[in-house]
């Protein structure tokens, strides 16, 4: 420290606020660990400027740097650091310090920011960030400031490190410092080596073969990234100026930092560049650090004719357009939602065009009366537009609205209906009428379970026409006062319930029973079958062969784009008497006990109830999660579980008793 106050120097600097234009020559402090300022004159008069953020405080302090020619690399160096060669840079600004936490914190919320490692916050160089980290930081600043603010470049950042000298003072320590606890350079920037290494723009190159003169960023043929300087725990050996550090995954620790540079000018090649990083890296719109649109819309201002930037925001709505459809679909509800609400920033009149294909399909169910389908056209068209009048009249269509008391069956054809539920403005699942016949039960060249092969009558019934839906289960669980199955973050609406008993499953039939006033069930082993044939004799209800056309398998192919369950009725054709994902999709539960063979089943399509492992029940049908050569979604194949067993690929149907 300097002996006294009156010792202490003072050196005269410009400091210019950008904001205000003003120009102020004051005395600033240089706190140096020197005991006396030089006798001859070694600082320059440095011109120091501070741009103003929105809330009206002080960005970074900035140092101007002069225009210059420097030799760039070191001949006695590493092989990376060759060969030497002159460049020549314009001005440009660079941060007088490392950015610090207190700086750093500003951009994200402190209690998110970086690790600090027990070492301090504030006026401490901020740690533990990665390369764009760096950039999403200098690209905030940028729209704080209205300036241009970026990550220096190789050149940039040696040339205003050397400051035309080659000398530094350097002390190591065992954790960062301070910023500016050392003495400066001469263009006035502190602690260009030692205390952190700092990131710079440039992908890393080899060696400096056909690297440019010009002082600019180094893009073509590069790699990973590079870090300058070096950090509180280097020897003095890395701790050169020309010294570059190679980061091939661009990630940040505890030795690693950063500093901006501030240029004179907006350039459309630099800003394209941060632009395409976003677009890469997929950060379309929500991002506090910038995102694609937001860079591309500021191209645009300044080049409204940029054809990069304008084919680049047509391709980001076309992302939240196919987002949205695509969440929707798996009825990801709160997903679909955040799309929506970017795109509505993005570009609003593509959410119109959007709408109006839901309320045409919307319009189209209703002329059907497929109502289930009807009600998940007005659930998506409603989420794209939650105030529509025209949705409004479109509902009036649907039965049991207004709070209306269902009192009467809803018919959609002459073969398939929904029962009214005494819970005011809700239906039960769609029921398929299954006309009596018989048909040969079980594989005589299938597994030892489903032999041998016997001929059932089946005489009419009714069969939910698609698995029982999270949407469907959901409405008893609240009315039940019950604990909701989980969905494994792959959304409930219309994709099948899973994670639900046999147990269960009897639970749902019953309610539905007593909601209904009619004898709801799950269906029997031959009932199940029978239906699910659907008067076929092959393996499965289209032939012998598994077909990713008509059904959910495991792994993704061809129709079947689902990694886990499919929303119900996916897949554009089902079986001959119209019941969807008998095949894959979920196991379900039917009524029986297991038995190991078929000898002594019932053959008038009943439920085979008497047997010692009656704690064991039947499924059926396989799963999204059985491959499609292993023989377990075939119409014949039978599996058993314990009762009480749940999991994510177990779900069930319902049946239902005609007179």
């Amino acid at each position: 420290m300097f002996d006294g106050e009156e010792n202490k120097p003072q050196f005269k600097c410009e400091v210019v606020t950008y904001k205000t234009g003003q120009l102020e020559n004051i005395p600033c402090e240089i706190e140096e660990k020197v005991s006396q300022p030089p006798k001859t004159p070694f600082w320059p008069v440095w011109k120091i400027s501070h741009d103003r953020l929105k809330d009206g405080s002080l960005g970074p302090e900035m140092v101007e740097i002069p225009p210059g020619k420097f030799t760039m690399g070191q001949d006695d160096g590493e092989a990376d650091e060759k060969p030497v060669h002159p460049v020549e840079l314009e001005s440009f600004a660079m941060c007088r310090y490392e950015i610090t936490f207190e700086q750093y914190d500003r951009f994200v919320d402190a209690t998110n920011g970086p690790d600090d490692e027990g070492w301090g916050r504030g006026n401490r160089p901020v740690i533990n960030v990665s390369w764009d980290d760096a950039k999403n930081y200098v690209e905030w600043l940028s729209e704080q400031t209205g300036q241009s603010y970026d990550l220096p470049s190789e050149a940039q950042w040696e040339y205003a490190a050397r400051a035309r000298s080659p000398n530094f003072s350097l002390d190591v320590q065992s954790e960062t410092s301070l910023v500016g606890s050392f003495k400066p350079n001469r263009f006035g920037l502190y602690d260009t080596l030692g205390n952190v290494r700092e990131w710079v723009d440039d992908p890393y190159h080899t060696n400096y073969e056909n690297a440019p003169e010009n002082g600019k960023v180094w893009i073509e043929g590069g790699y990973g990234a590079v870090l300058r300087g070096c950090s509180w725990s280097d020897g003095a050996e890395s701790c050169r100026a020309a010294n570059r550090f190679y980061s091939s995954d661009s990630k940040g620790d505890q030795l690693t930092g950063f500093r901006c540079i501030r240029y004179p000018t907006f350039d459309i090649s630099r800003r394209l560049r941060d632009c395409e990083r976003h677009f890469k890296a997929e950060r379309f719109y929500s991002n506090k650090g910038g995102n694609a649109f937001k860079c591309y819309k500021e191209v645009l201002n300044k080049d409204q004719n940029n054809a990069i930037a304008s084919k680049r925001l047509e391709k980001i709505e076309e992302h939240y357009v196919t987002q949205i459809k695509e969440a929707l679909e798996q009825e990801q509800w709160d997903e679909a939602e955040r799309y929506v609400e970017d795109l509505r920033l993005v570009n609003p009149d593509r959410l119109d065009e959007l709408k109006k294909h839901y309320v045409n399909e919307l319009t189209k169910a209703l002329l059907k009366k497929e109502w289930n389908d009807a009600k998940w056209y007005l659930t998506s068209a409603r989420l794209i537009s939650p105030n529509s009048s025209e949705l409004d009249e479109l509902e009036k269509f649907f039965p049991q609205t207004n709070g209306k008391k269902c009192t009467s069956q809803h018919k959609i054809d002459e073969s398939t209906f929904q029962d009214c539920l005494k819970i005011i403005g809700n239906l039960g699942p769609e029921m398929v009428i299954i006309p009596g016949g018989n048909f040969w039960m079980g594989d005589k060249r299938g597994e030892p379970d489903e032999r041998p092969v016997h001929r059932v009558e089946v005489t009419k019934f009714a069969m939910c026409r698609y698995e029982v839906t999270f949407e469907e289960y959901d409405i008893f669980v609240d009315a039940t006062n019950g604990i909701r199955p989980d969905d494994e973050g792959w959304g409930r609406g219309k994709r099948p319930v899973i994670n639900v008993s046999w147990n269960d499953a009897m639970a749902y039939v019953n309610w539905l029973s007593e909601q209904t006033g009619k004898p709801y069930g799950l269906p029997s082993e031959a009932q199940w079958e029978y239906a699910a044939r659907a008067g076929s004799t092959k393996k499965y209800w289209w032939g012998n062969s598994p077909s990713r056309k008509y059904a959910n398998y495991k792994g993704i192919k061809s129709k079947d784009r689902w990694k886990y369950s499919s929303p119900v009725g996916s897949f554009d054709k089902h079986n001959d008497f119209g019941l969807y994902d008998t095949v894959g999709n979920v196991w379900e539960w039917v009524a029986d006990p297991y038995h190991d063979s078929y000898r002594g089943a019932p053959r008038d399509g009943s439920i085979w109830e008497k047997n010692e492992m009656g704690n064991y029940k039947m499924l059926r049908g396989g799963s999204w999660f059985n491959k499609p050569k292993s023989g377990w979604a075939r119409a014949a194949n039978r599996h058993h579980l314990n009762k009480r067993q749940r999991n994510h690929h177990l779900g069930f149907r319902c049946s239902l008793k005609l007179e």
